[in-house]
């Protein structure tokens, strides 16, 4: 479903008075939540040219969760693990990638180590924001922006219906699977 239709029903529980520019910037705060705590996922292909080591990741993607080339998973590793393992120059070699690493990179590009002696197809997994979320995430968004709307110091602010919302969502969210409380720590 859209962020239109879930910011209306924000907009119809909280009787109009949420204001639309505060409520649309934390749909957005818990959606990026959700995607860096691997909920909102997308997976995609991408085309590996022989020598060429560095890639990037869909615009939206907030990170990424494993690489998949011809010949199975490539691990992730951290960059200065990588320097430990292989030297100072491990980015200078070649043949099968076996490992990526983003640490000296930015957050959506990803280097493959070795750099790949042949062209391949990686399938890459990532967390990524969305603006059209799944429809069963719908109502535990709304309520969480009704939560934070409600508590933040205002013309309306309602501790007792925010603390109500808080409840709610995060009733809502485990019914699917999902522990809130953990979210908001994991993805700080």
């Amino acid at each position: 479903m859209s962020k239109t239709t879930t910011l209306t029903l924000v907009s119809d529980m909280g009787l109009s008075d949420t204001t639309s520019a505060e409520a649309d910037r934390l749909y957005d705060d818990i959606v990026r939540e959700l995607g860096a705590m691997g909920i909102l996922t997308e997976n995609g292909t991408k085309a590996v040219t022989a020598g060429t080591a560095t890639y990037t990741a869909p615009t939206n993607t907030i990170r990424v969760l494993e690489i998949h080339g011809g010949y199975g998973i490539i691990d992730q590793m951290d960059y200065a693990i990588l320097t430990n393992l292989l030297g100072p120059r491990f980015h200078q070699r070649i043949g099968r990638s076996e490992m990526w690493c983003h640490e000296h990179e930015t957050i959506k590009d990803f280097r493959l180590v070795p750099s790949p002696n042949e062209s391949d197809t990686l399938t890459v997994l990532v967390t990524q924001y969305q603006t059209n979320v799944p429809s069963w995430l719908e109502m535990p968004i709304a309520l969480e922006v009704l939560h934070r709307e409600y508590l933040r110091e205002s013309n309306h602010q309602d501790v007792d219906f925010a603390m109500l919302c808080r409840k709610l969502s995060t009733m809502w969210f485990s019914m699917v699977g999902i522990t809130w409380h953990q979210a908001k720590s994991k993805a700080k």
